[in-house]
C-alpha cells in the first residue's frame, strides 16, 4: 500500500505543479513533493534494514486525502489570483547594503553570543572533564523533554539567540541580493558572518534552526528572482538539478553535525544514506502506529498543536492551564530503531480529531498560499519577502512535525517578526542613520540596481 501511495504523491505532485504555473516552489506543490519524498525514503529504510512495515489503509488514505486539500486549495488560490492585480508603488523601493561599520559590529555580538553559549554548555553539560562531544551529549540530556528545557540559557542569552536567527535572515538577504555587486571581501565577510550565527545555532545542542534558515534561503532567492524577472518563469531542469545538489549538500552537512550537537544514540551510527532516510522517513510509520494506537486524549486544549501559546497563557494565573514540557512518545520503527517523530497529522489529529486535521490543515494551507500568491505579485519593497521566507519553513518541514500553528501562534514568533522589521528599517532602510558608507558600497549600489 505504501508504493501506492508514492505513486499517487507523484503523480499529484505534477498536477500540482502543471496547475500552479510550473512552480517548483509554491506552498502546495512542495509539501507534496516533500512527503513523497520522506514516503520514497521511507521505503529505502525498510530495504536497507530488511524489515518491511505493513502500512493500514488509514495513514494511506489520510497522507493522501491532506495532500489532495493541499493541490486543491493551492490551484484555486492560484488561480483566483490569476485574475487579481496588486497595487505598486510607481518607484521601487531603494535599499542598501549592511555597511562594513554594522558587519564588524554584527562579529562581535555574534562572537560574544558563541562564548556565551558554549560557558552555558560547559555548565549545563558537566563542568569541565571530557571531550566536546561528551559535553554536548550531556548538554542533551540534561536540557531536553524537560520543564527546564525552555529556560535552560539566562533571559538575555535567550533574546540574543533569538536575534541570531533574525541575523541569518538579513545577511541571507544582503547577500543574495547585493551578491553582483559586492567585492570578494564583502562577499566574504557575509560568508563569514552566517558561518559565525550557523555555529550559533549548532551549539544550542539542535539543526532544526540552522534547516529552517537554510530554506528561508531558498525561498528568498526565489521570490527576489520573481522580483527581477517581473514576474515568474519556470526554472529549467538545470535549475532544478542545482537545487538538489545544493539539497544533498544540506544533508551531507546535517549528517556531519551530528557529534558537534551532542547526538551519539545508536541511530547516529548509520551511514549517511540510512541516517538520512532514518530521519526523514520513520515519520510515515511512527503515524501509522499513533493511527492505530493513539494516546489518550488531554485536557488541555490544543496541548500539541498550540503548545508555544499555550505556555505564554500559562503565566496568568486566572486561566488554569499548567505548564508542561512537550515530549511526544517514542516508537519502535524497523529494525529496533526508535522514533518520535510523526508529521504535522499527528498534533491536528490528537488535538482535535479527524475533522480538526483537515480544518487546521485547511487554514494552515490557505494562509500560505494566498500569502505567497500576493508576495509574487507585490512589489512594494522586501518586507513581505523577509517575512514571508521566514515562516517557509512550516511547508518544507510539515513531512515531519507541525511548524506552522505550534511555531508561529506565539509570542516568541511576533517578536522576531518585530525584530525583523526594525532592523530591515535600520539596516537597509536606513530609517535609523547610524551607518557610515564607503564609496565602494554606494558602488555595488549602482552595480545592482535593478538587478532585482
Amino acid at each position: 500500500m505504501i508504493y501506492i501511495l508514492l505513486i499517487f504523491l507523484i503523480i499529484l505532485f505534477f498536477l500540482s505543479y502543471l496547475f500552479l504555473g510550473k512552480d517548483f516552489f509554491a506552498p502546495a506543490t512542495i509539501q507534496i513533493l516533500t512527503f513523497a519524498g520522506a514516503i520514497f525514503l521511507c521505503i529505502y529504510f525498510m530495504i536497507s534494514m530488511d524489515d518491511f512495515y505493513s502500512f493500514h489503509w488509514e495513514t494511506i488514505g489520510l497522507i493522501a486525502a491532506a495532500m489532495a486539500l493541499s493541490a486543491v486549495i493551492g490551484i484555486y488560490v492560484h488561480i483566483v489570483f490569476k485574475k487579481i492585480s496588486v497595487r505598486t508603488h510607481s518607484r521601487p523601493v531603494m535599499i542598501h547594503p549592511i555597511s562594513n561599520i554594522v558587519n564588524f559590529m554584527v562579529i562581535v555580538v555574534v562572537c560574544i553570543t558563541i562564548f556565551w553559549i558554549l560557558r552555558e554548555v560547559i555548565r549545563i553539560g558537566g563542568g569541565n572533564f571530557g571531550t566536546f562531544v561528551q559535553i554536548m551529549h550531556q548538554f542533551r540530556i540534561k536540557s531536553t523533554y524537560t520543564m527546564e528545557a525552555e529556560n535552560r540559557f539566562p533571559f538575555l542569552l535567550r533574546q540574543m539567540m533569538a536575534l541570531m536567527t533574525v541575523l541569518f535572515l538579513l545577511y541571507e538577504f544582503n547577500l543574495i541580493y547585493f551578491f553582483s555587486g559586492f567585492t570578494f571581501w564583502e562577499r566574504s565577510m557575509n560568508i563569514l558572518i552566517l558561518c559565525l550565527l550557523g555555529l550559533c545555532m549548532l551549539l544550542q545542542g539542535s539543526r532544526t534552526q540552522l534547516i529552517n534558515e537554510m530554506i528561508a534561503g531558498f525561498m528568498l532567492f526565489h521570490l527576489l528572482r520573481i522580483r527581477r524577472l517581473r514576474g515568474y518563469k519556470p526554472y529549467g531542469v538545470k535549475n532544478i538539478v542545482r537545487v538538489g545538489c545544493v539539497f544533498a549538500i544540506i544533508l551531507t552537512l546535517f549528517y556531519m553535525s551530528k557529534s558537534l550537537v551532542g547526538r551519539t544514540s545508536q541511530n547516529e551510527k548509520l551511514n549517511i544514506a540510512d541516517y538520512t532516510a532514518y530521519y526523514c522517513g520513520s515519520e510515515i510509520i511512527e503515524l501509522d502506529q499513533y493511527l492505530q494506537d493513539p494516546i489518550p486524549a488531554d485536557s488541555i486544549w490544543g496541548k500539541e498543536t498550540f503548545y508555544n501559546l499555550n505556555q505564554f497563557l500559562s503565566k496568568f494565573d486566572g486561566l488554569n492551564i499548567p505548564a508542561y514540557p512537550i515530549h511526544l512518545e517514542f516508537r519502535p520503527v524497523v529494525a529496533g530503531y526508535l522514533a518520535n517523530t510523526y508529521t504535522f497529522l499527528r498534533s491536528y489529529h490528537h488535538d482535535f480529531g479527524m475533522i480538526g486535521v483537515f480544518v487546521l490543515h485547511g487554514i494552515c494551507m490557505l494562509f500560505l498560499s494566498i500569502f505567497y500568491e500576493l508576495v509574487k505579485k507585490s512589489r512594494k519593497g522586501y518586507r513581505g519577502i523577509l517575512i514571508f521566507s521566514f515562516i517557509y519553513y512550516t511547508v518544507v518541514m510539515s513531512f515531519f512535525a507541525d511548524r506552522f500553528f505550534s511555531n508561529l501562534v506565539s509570542m516568541n514568533f511576533a517578536k522576531s517578526i518585530v525584530m525583523l522589521l526594525i532592523l530591515y528599517e535600520a539596516f537597509f532602510r536606513k530609517s535609523v542613520r547610524f551607518v557610515i558608507h564607503r564609496g565602494a558600497t554606494f558602488h555595488a549600489i549602482h552595480r545592482t540596481r535593478g538587478k532585482f
